[in-house]
């Protein structure tokens, strides 16, 4: 098939025909990723041994599907910065497979999303973690709680920040709403986020819920710096 045939194709059905890693037709049996991009992101897979960090001081088990790298980082940008709502379902599978895999976040009873600053979600046109939280909880059958934290502080980028400078720079971004909050009371919470890299926001987002209720907070991201 040409060029032109291709690029029509995708225009029309882009979401049915072509791999969402590199563009590609797919063939029957394959579904959002192709046969080859679906081995790539398997090679992105964090280790048993790497797939979880302690930060003992904010009481927060969090585990990691995959390194922020490759296809992983790119499956990952194009859902939260190219519209691509589909790849969270990629992204989720893995993230299910670490849960199916860890007993310590069998623990949870409830999934609950790091939220997005109404303004960037606005822009967007939705929060890449409650589209990645809906796919996961999909999958695994975990209920989930909406609306239960806000971003109330839209600020620059945390890109190029150590650990310390995004904690000082993430504390008070979140609250908890107080109705929707009430789910969490006495129970065990999964955070569900994109990406991990110093811990600084799970770690905010969990001192909230804690202070909301929650009997024990666990975090649960699609990748790990």
């Amino acid at each position: 098939m040409n060029r032109a045939a291709e690029g029509a194709l995708a225009l029309l059905f882009p979401q049915r025909l072509c791999c969402h890693g590199c563009g590609c037709l797919l063939r029957g049996q394959e579904g959002l990723l192709c046969d080859d991009c679906q081995q790539a992101l398997d090679r992105c897979l964090l280790r048993r041994s790497h797939e979880e960090r302690v930060f003992s001081s904010e009481q927060v088990l969090a585990a990691s599907a995959y390194h922020y790298r490759e296809i992983a980082a790119d499956l990952t940008q194009s859902l939260k910065y190219l519209s691509d709502k589909a790849v969270a379902h990629c992204l989720a599978a893995g993230m299910a497979n670490r849960y199916a895999l860890m007993d310590r976040l069998q623990a949870a009873e409830l999934c609950v999303y790091v939220p997005t600053h109404e303004k960037q979600a606005a822009r967007r046109g939705y929060a890449q973690a409650q589209v990645l939280c809906g796919a996961f909880t999909a999958v695994t059958g975990l209920p989930a709680a909406s609306g239960v934290l806000r971003r109330v502080r839209h600020s620059k980028s945390q890109v190029g920040m150590g650990r310390e400078e995004r904690k000082k720079h993430i504390v008070g971004a979140f609250v908890a709403d107080e109705a929707a909050a009430r789910a969490v009371e006495g129970r065990c919470v999964l955070l569900i986020d994109d990406v991990l890299t110093t811990g600084a926001t799970v770690c905010e987002c969990a001192r909230v819920l804690y202070v909301a209720g929650a009997r024990r907070v666990l975090a649960l991201t699609a990748c790990r710096v």
